[in-house]
């Protein structure tokens, strides 16, 4: 059984849980970000785990999966990120301050 009405409150209610989870993991991003002279390397490999990504859901996923998996997926994995990184609060500010509050 799956939830389709209303229509505007589920679109709002996914849209809302999306970019949590992404402000999440790119605050951890930003946290996690090496000195100055590292930089270059780090954007690197950022945008190589992209490519990889990009790549897992154009030619794999599709392949792997039955129904759109990806993004209930995403979301879970998003979440056990964060619990971890939700402990530490390793110098979050902004919106990463806020989500983290207890």
């Amino acid at each position: 059984m799956q939830a389709t009405e209303p229509i505007g409150a589920l679109m709002l209610l996914h849209l809302a849980a999306f970019f949590i989870a992404a402000m999440l993991c790119h605050g951890e991003l930003a946290v996690d970000r090496p000195a100055a002279t590292h930089l270059t390397e780090f954007y690197l490999w950022l945008s190589v785990g992209g490519v990889l990504g990009g790549i897992f859901n154009a030619l794999l996923a599709p392949l792997l999966f039955d129904s759109i998996a990806e993004y209930p997926l995403a979301l879970v994995l998003a979440c056990a990120v964060a619990l971890p990184a939700r402990g530490s609060l390793r110098g979050a500010t902004g919106f990463g301050r806020l989500c983290s509050a207890h």
